[in-house]
């Protein structure tokens, strides 16, 4: 007889045959920032500035420069000539500055809708960090078009403030006096919202 024939499988190998129940992996946070990206363009437009003083200060030496290579001083024509490139180049930057700003303000525009975008995307429970009855959840933007959180994203939403207590005005009654949320065609916006509700035990106070 054969060792392999006197073997039977142990509990536990019959436990790790058993297919493993699925289980849903936990939902992947985005880590998106409370705050929108810093806008780049001020540091590009005090560039100039800092370029211009640099030009100021190559300009002040050309005279001395000049009389070195007038004297035919060794090595002052070289010279002369480095600070001539200096100066074109200085120039250049100074006259095109506007060209890079313009570019800045692309960028900064499309970083802040893909921040944006990002906090849209969180969960609402996500979403909505940070609000309590007299404040608004701490990604919002106030003022700025699609800045409220609780709008969702909605484009109908604008750039006014939804919370449902300090903006409770803003909401019109149904017929059995409940505050009606303006926006229950847009699935992302009601599920925020709601979210909004629960956390501030108004549940049912809205439809």
């Amino acid at each position: 007889m054969t060792i392999l024939s006197q073997w039977k499988p142990s509990v536990a190998a019959h436990t790790s045959a058993r297919p493993a129940m699925s289980v849903a992996p936990p939902a992947p946070t985005l880590n998106v920032p409370f705050d929108p990206p810093a806008l780049t363009v001020p540091a590009i437009r005090k560039h100039r500035s800092v370029v211009e003083l640099e030009l100021a200060g190559i300009k002040a030496t050309l005279p001395a420069a000049l009389l070195a290579s007038a004297r035919g001083e060794p090595g002052a024509r070289e010279a002369l000539s480095v600070l001539r490139r200096q100066v074109q180049d200085l120039e250049f930057e100074i006259d095109r500055n506007i060209d890079a700003v313009a570019l800045a303000e692309q960028n900064d525009v499309a970083a802040h809708a893909a921040w944006r975008e990002a906090v849209h995307a969180l969960p609402p429970d996500e979403a909505i960090e940070g609000i309590g009855r007299d404040a608004c959840p701490r990604r919002c933007l106030r003022g700025v078009g699609h800045g409220c959180v609780l709008g969702g994203g909605c484009t109908d939403a604008g750039a006014n403030c939804w919370h449902p207590v300090t903006q409770k005005d803003l909401f019109h009654n149904d017929d059995g006096g409940r505050k009606m949320f303006p926006f229950r065609f847009h699935e992302r916006a009601s599920r925020v919202f709601d979210a909004a509700c629960e956390k501030l035990k108004l549940k049912g106070k809205f439809v």
